[in-house]
C-alpha cells in the first residue's frame, strides 16, 4: 500500500475539492472490487429504491471527473511515446477528433484544421525542394508541398477506397473505409487489421481511467493481455491479396449487388420492409409474413441469376 503522507507536497493537492479527504491507494483489481462491492442491481427501479430519491430531488450522472466534463488519460508505451485521449462530450464545443502526431522533426493535425509543419531539411530529405525560403517546423507548409508529400506517401487503403468513400461520407469517409476494410480481408480469407488484444487494450482505458481517478489521478500499469508476446512481430505490415484475387471478388460482389437489386426489386422487397416497420400491432404479423415471404424470393432468384 501507498503511504500518501509520505509523498512530498501531497498535503497541497489531496485535501483540497474533489480530493479532499485522500486515504490509502486502492489497488484491488476490478475483478476483486466487483465481488467485495458489487452494485449490480435487478432493475432501474430497484437502483432508485437504493439511492432515496424523492420528489423534488435532482440528479446527475457524473462525479467529479468521472466521465464528466473533460477527461485527459496520458498513455507512455514502451517505446517512449506519449498518447494523449481527451474525452469531453458535456461541453458545447466544435466537432474535432483531435488527430494530431507531433515529434522532434515534424507536426501534422487533421480535422477540422489540416496542416504539415517541417523544416526545410526535412523536406528535402523527402525528395522535394521547398518552394519557399524560410519553411521551418513552426508554421504549416505550403499547399503545394503539403499536396506532394500526400501523394508520395498515400497509403494503398486510401488509394483503393478513398475516393467512393468520400462519396459515400460518414465522418469525412473513414467509417466507410473502415467498413470497407474489413469486408476486404474476411472476403479474402486475410488477417484481420484489429484483433482480440486491440480489443482488450482499447476496452480497459475506461476501467484503468476509473482506477486512476479514484486513487487522485496517480498511474495505472497498463495490462500486457498478449503475456509477454506483445512485440513478437517486428513492425506491422497490411495484408493483400493479388491483383488476380482482388479482380476476381469484385466481379463476383458486383454480380451478386446486381442480382440482388434486381430480385428485390421486382419482389417489392423494400416497400415490404418499410410496411413491416410501420405496422401497427395489429398488421404487424401479416406484414412480417410478407416481407419473409418476398426475401426467400429475392435470396432464391440471386442466386439462381449468379
Amino acid at each position: 500500500m501507498v503511504e500518501l503522507n509520505k509523498i512530498p507536497h501531497i498535503n497541497e493537492i489531496s485535501n483540497h475539492g474533489a480530493f479532499a479527504g485522500a486515504g490509502q491507494k486502492k489497488t484491488a483489481t476490478f475483478r476483486e472490487r466487483y465481488h467485495q462491492q458489487n452494485k449490480v442491481v435487478p432493475s432501474l427501479e430497484e437502483a432508485i429504491r437504493r439511492t432515496g430519491l424523492k420528489d423534488g430531488m435532482t440528479i446527475s450522472f457524473h462525479h467529479h471527473f468521472r466521465n464528466g466534463d473533460h477527461t485527459t488519460t496520458l498513455i507512455r508505451t514502451a517505446n517512449h511515446k506519449v498518447i494523449e485521449l481527451q474525452h469531453d462530450v458535456m461541453n458545447p464545443q466544435p466537432y474535432s477528433r483531435l488527430y494530431q502526431l507531433t515529434g522532434t522533426k515534424g507536426f501534422a493535425n487533421k480535422y477540422p484544421v489540416e496542416g504539415y509543419a517541417v523544416d526545410a531539411s526535412q523536406l528535402k530529405s523527402a525528395g522535394h525542394q521547398p518552394q519557399v525560403d524560410n519553411l521551418s517546423s513552426h508554421s504549416f507548409m505550403p499547399e503545394a508541398e503539403k499536396a506532394a508529400l500526400e501523394k508520395q506517401y498515400e497509403h494503398p487503403i486510401l488509394a483503393k477506397f478513398g475516393k467512393l468513400a468520400k462519396e459515400v461520407g460518414g465522418h469525412g469517409g473513414m467509417d466507410f473505409i473502415m467498413c470497407a476494410r474489413l469486408i476486404y480481408c474476411l472476403q479474402h480469407g486475410l488477417p484481420l487489421d484489429m484483433d482480440v488484444y486491440d480489443l482488450a487494450e482499447w476496452c480497459c482505458i475506461a476501467e484503468l481511467g476509473a482506477l486512476s481517478m479514484d486513487n487522485n489521478c496517480a498511474s495505472v500499469t497498463f495490462p500486457d493481455f498478449t503475456r509477454g508476446h506483445w512485440n513478437d512481430v517486428k513492425g506491422y505490415k497490411h495484408k493483400y491479396a493479388s491483383a488476380e484475387e482482388e479482380a476476381a471478388v469484385e466481379a463476383s460482389s458486383k454480380a451478386w449487388t446486381a442480382a440482388w437489386k434486381a430480385a428485390g426489386a421486382k419482389n417489392n422487397l423494400w416497400k415490404l420492409f418499410d410496411a413491416m416497420t410501420k405496422a401497427d400491432a395489429k398488421n404487424k404479423a401479416k406484414a412480417t409474413k410478407a416481407y419473409a415471404k418476398a426475401l426467400a424470393k429475392t435470396r432464391a432468384a440471386a442466386a439462381k441469376a449468379l
